[in-house]
């Protein structure tokens, strides 16, 4: 297998990387819908996490969550599975 990232969502950062880097093909393919919603939820969840870490306050954090779900329940109201 040729050397390179697989299997990862190219989000600011690696776009930005990748754009620098004048050397490289870049082969991006877009995500299944079957998959995406699993793909992205992970990277969300991996993102918050990392942010969480930097808060110290267990209170401040439950906060900051709470404030996360009643913007996403505000954006994105919960629709029925279609499984």
């Amino acid at each position: 297998m040729r050397q390179g990232l697989y299997e990862s969502l190219i989000n600011g950062q690696i776009r930005a990387e990748l754009n620098r880097l004048t050397d490289v093909e870049v082969h991006a393919e877009g995500l299944d819908d079957a998959d995406s919603p699993h793909i992205l939820s992970r990277y969300v969840a991996q993102l918050l996490e990392q942010h969480l870490e930097g808060v110290r306050s267990p209170i401040e954090r439950l906060r900051l969550v709470n404030q996360l779900e009643r913007g996403i329940e505000k954006s994105l109201p919960l629709q029925p599975s279609v499984r």
